[in-house]
């Protein structure tokens, strides 16, 4: 069971994937601009209103879940984009307190002409952390790619937490040339 788990994103394709950390968490604290969207899930389960481009009010929103909630001993996290995702990192990362890091990312992050590594570089650095890619690709069907539905998002997601690796490719990221 994890303690406290922190969850970015976690509505729309990772509403599964909260609803299972609820199951496996002594609380889930879930940030969204739209938190109404994951009430009745689980009594374990706090939404929190709260946008990360708003980077005061997102930074001071985390501090105070923290000082109410502890440090998280998981986070899930789902950003647009990894300025905002890198400095929520190192927010949590002067807590002192070690962490396991899933980051989703989408799948231009495994385009051939940017390095997977060269991301994991700045995560890895921070003190305390345990950084984890949950890189999202496609599916084959019918002779012809699609993107993942939800719940194939949610599964992969699921057996990254589960399995822990460093590097988890739901799907398929290669060939380039067949994404959707």
């Amino acid at each position: 069971m994890f303690n406290h788990v922190m969850v970015i994103g976690g509505t729309g394709m990772l509403a599964e994937a909260t609803a299972y950390l609820c199951l496996h968490a002594s609380a889930v604290t879930s940030f969204s601009r739209a938190p109404a969207t994951l009430h009745g899930q689980s009594d374990r389960l706090i939404p929190i209103r709260a946008d990360y481009s708003c980077v005061y009010e997102f930074n001071r929103t985390v501090s105070e879940v923290i000082d109410q909630y502890g440090p998280p001993s998981l986070v899930l996290a789902w950003f647009h984009d990894d300025e905002p995702a890198l400095r929520f990192a190192k927010q949590l990362a002067t807590l002192d307190s070690p962490f396991a890091f899933f980051h989703v990312l989408g799948s231009a992050s495994a385009n051939p002409g940017m390095s997977i590594e060269e991301q994991r570089r700045p995560f890895e650095g921070l003190a305390g952390i345990t950084y984890h890619q949950v890189v999202l690709g496609f599916q084959y069907q019918d002779a012809k790619s699609r993107w993942l539905t939800h719940r194939e998002i949610a599964t992969g997601v699921i057996e990254a937490i589960q399995v822990r690796q460093p590097l988890r490719i739901v799907g398929h990221v290669t060939p380039w040339a067949d994404r959707p």
